[in-house]
């Protein structure tokens, strides 16, 4: 079956490349504003053909996606956005904190490239540094020209790629949880065969769904002072104040997948097995059968994962889409905006990798996107989409994305999409002819003759 047919899925070959000393970049990306169809590819220009550099980022916008590229001659920077919440029917708080947290990240790490340049071997300093960056823009936004937005907040992605000393930097960080993955390119290089392969993911997904990021979010809370926000299973669990879930407590409360306690002066927070294991037992068979069963309800992606971790005998909270009481899944602090959860100023949590490619290497390719796009995409389903070809790749990506939400019987607008495939190619500088190097050495031995005879 052809689910472009379905969906009214189009796209034209489009790609965008950068050089800087001795890489090329070949960028090729698309979107979709979820109430509009069909999408489109991303607003990539060539450099200026006078001063040879872009001097304002190509921005591209999809419904609440952003994405934003600025290449100059000695680096590129590519921004991913993708804002939430607002008032219906538009919702443009959650476009504004997207947009603006794109083009004001773009402006503060290129007018901050020399530092980034300078510190970025140093894990502390490079972390604290891009976390500054992120803190300011989110104080600019959310208490200065978006203080009127009562709602509405942003996941921010940035990766910054510069060569030093022959070797290509791609430093990344994030709030949130729109993604970077490394896909691999090179099966023979290490032995492996495709199947056995998988992307590497450079960013942390900074959500709700995980005992070890909700940790994260804690101890940030102990260094502020405040008292961490708890944890509430899924939308399905609270909605409204409605509640759907009704066999784990005698009255339907929230549930509560990690356990916050106080030991001492600082908060800590556990497994809430025994509640999950409430939650897993008791379930009604419809429920077992078309949620439990199946892995979980919030991404085809971590279904696997969370059949496997019941396997294990476990009682998983993650794929379900667990939201900070009820209101935002991201984390408090770990996104742009969202003023209802930030109960103190300067809680900005991120998340920051440096990774150097070796020029050994030639092929390289990463793809960066919004949870909408990585969410309906399993490591094997990457691999299987990649080939040599940027564009082709970027096409299969998106084919298989609606293959699998249309087999999976998702919602056909079910989020914004925003998606870049990124291809780096080294091309290895020439060595000079030694024969040419031996004519240059004899006309030189002949002109310090001639003037030595003046001497």
């Amino acid at each position: 079956m052809i689910y472009s047919t379905i969906i009214g899925f189009k796209t034209t070959n489009m790609s965008y490349q950068h050089t800087i000393q001795n890489y090329t970049f070949t960028l090729s990306g698309w979107g979709e504003n979820k109430t509009k169809r069909p999408g489109s590819n991303l607003l990539l220009q060539n450099s200026c053909p006078f001063a040879g550099i872009q001097t304002e980022p190509d921005i591209s916008i999809f419904g609440q996606d952003v994405l934003g590229v600025l290449a100059r001659p000695s680096f590129i920077i590519i921004a991913n956005a993708d804002g939430h919440s607002g008032r219906p029917p538009v919702m443009q708080e959650g476009i504004d904190f997207a947009y603006y947290s794109v083009k004001y990240i773009i402006d503060y790490v290129s007018s901050n490239i020399d530092t980034i340049r300078k510190i970025y071997k140093n894990d502390q300093e490079i972390k604290q540094f891009m976390n500054s960056i992120f803190q300011n823009i989110d104080n600019r936004l959310l208490y200065d020209e978006l203080k009127g937005h009562i709602s509405g907040g942003s996941t921010l992605t940035i990766t910054i790629k510069f060569v030093h000393n022959g070797k290509l930097v791609s430093l990344t960080t994030n709030t949130g949880d729109s993604s970077l993955f490394v896909v691999p390119m090179d099966t023979n290089s290490c032995g492996d065969t495709l199947s056995q392969m998988k992307p590497q993911e450079i960013t942390s997904a900074l959500n709700c769904d995980t005992l070890e990021n909700y940790n994260i979010y804690i101890d940030k809370c102990n260094e502020k002072q405040i008292k961490p926000i708890t944890i509430f299973l899924s939308r399905f669990n609270y909605r409204k104040k409605s509640f759907r879930v009704n066999w784990v407590d005698a009255i339907p409360i929230p549930i509560r997948p990690f356990e916050l306690v106080k030991e001492g002066d600082i908060y800590k927070a556990y497994e809430n097995t025994n509640t999950m294991e409430r939650f897993y037992k008791n379930a009604p068979i419809d429920f077992i059968e078309n949620v439990l069963e199946k892995g979980g309800t919030q991404t085809i992606r971590d279904m696997e994962l969370n059949k496997k971790m019941i396997e294990d005998g476990r009682y998983p909270s993650t794929n379900f889409g667990n939201t900070a009481e009820g209101v935002c899944q991201c984390l408090p602090g770990a996104s742009i905006g969202d003023i209802q959860q930030k109960t103190k100023k300067d809680i900005m949590i991120t998340h920051t990798s440096v990774y150097t490619y070796k020029s050994t290497n030639p092929s390289n390719r990463e793809i960066i996107g919004s949870d909408g796009f990585f969410d309906s995409l399993t490591d094997k389903s990457i691999m299987e989409c990649s080939v040599e070809d940027t564009e082709t790749t970027r096409n299969n990506l998106i084919h298989k994305m609606f293959g699998e939400t249309f087999k999976h019987k998702w919602n056909p607008g079910w989020d914004d999409i925003s998606m870049c495939v990124i291809d780096i190619n080294y091309v290895k500088p020439k060595k000079k002819n030694a024969k040419n190097k031996l004519k240059i050495k004899r006309e030189n031995r002949k002109k310090r003759k001639q003037l030595s005879k003046y001497h």
